[in-house]
């Protein structure tokens, strides 16, 4: 998605991958996962194996700093997640990226 402002380059992504548990036991595969950060929300990902991954990649900078929730689909209706992240600006130098790649298990009662 192209950022509003003309002058402004898009933030790299935050990427999330873990487990996903519902009531004790890996989700089936095919439970569909999203993400939202303020008034944005990531395109719809499967889970396989019991695992997920979501790329969280709003188009302007005024996400920084924003929570990140987690949503699965169970029957239709939105579930959100306890655990919860942080759109934070990738950070380059020194070996791999900070905040580009982040591991988060989501739990669901």
């Amino acid at each position: 998605m192209a950022s509003t402002n003309p002058q402004e380059f898009p933030p790299y992504p935050n990427v999330y991958r873990g487990s996903l548990v519902l009531g004790g036991n890996p989700v089936p595969d095919g439970t569909r996962v999203f993400a939202r950060v303020g008034n944005y929300q990531t395109p719809t990902t499967e889970s396989k194996d019991g695992r997920y991954e979501v790329v969280v990649g709003p188009p302007e900078r005024r996400h920084f700093g924003r929570t990140i929730t987690f949503y699965i689909l169970v029957s239709g209706s939105e579930r959100m997640a306890p655990q919860s992240g942080v759109f934070r600006e990738v950070q380059f130098g020194g070996g791999s990226p900070q905040y580009l790649n982040n591991s988060l298990d989501l739990v669901y009662q």
